[in-house]
């Protein structure tokens, strides 16, 4: 089976130092019309942005997620 790559890492904490909205919207961008695969890998972080960035991936259209580890504390 071929292995994924993503274009998209999300791997620490949700709107800090670790990536916030304005870092997924330049990944999207750079794959506007394209199909992106996200890898997220979170320690948790602010809720709000967690859903603005999930908004983003419904507005691109094309975001296949991928959740490994613990993502249960946003």
């Amino acid at each position: 089976m071929p292995q994924t790559q993503y274009n998209l890492h999300l791997k620490g904490f949700v709107g800090g130092a670790d990536f916030d909205r304005n870092y997924v919207d330049y990944v999207l961008a750079k794959n506007a019309g394209k199909e992106v695969n996200v890898l997220i890998d979170l320690l948790g972080g602010n809720l709000a942005t967690a859903l603005s960035i999930a908004a983003a991936f419904k507005n691109h259209g094309k975001v296949s997620v991928h959740f490994v580890g613990i993502n249960n504390k946003l």
